[in-house]
């Protein structure tokens, strides 16, 4: 799936316990909408209820299932990242 070419922040103080621990992602602009959430605890999306409506972005595929499985709508992206990578997103 290409992405689209859409510039974006992460707040320099992030609300995390919101969107289950993961890190909300900000279009830039003038309202700045929220576009997406990375990496989320699978643990805590079902007491998460602002991600039903939220995009996530998975390291990798088996992230991706796992968010998929508790994600009502499955709006999971897999950014197929290497895992020398997903390590540095810790």
């Amino acid at each position: 799936m290409a992405m689209p070419n859409l510039p974006v922040e992460i707040p320099e103080k992030p609300l995390m316990s919101e969107y289950a621990f993961g890190v909300a992602v900000y279009t830039l602009g003038k309202q700045r909408p929220l576009y997406a959430v990375v990496m989320p605890c699978r643990s805590l999306v079902t007491s998460s209820p602002a991600l039903a409506r939220l995009h996530v972005f998975a390291r990798s595929s088996e992230e991706a299932r796992e968010l998929a499985a508790v994600m009502p709508g499955g709006r999971v992206t897999d950014l197929d990242l290497p895992e020398h990578e997903q390590l540095t997103m810790y």
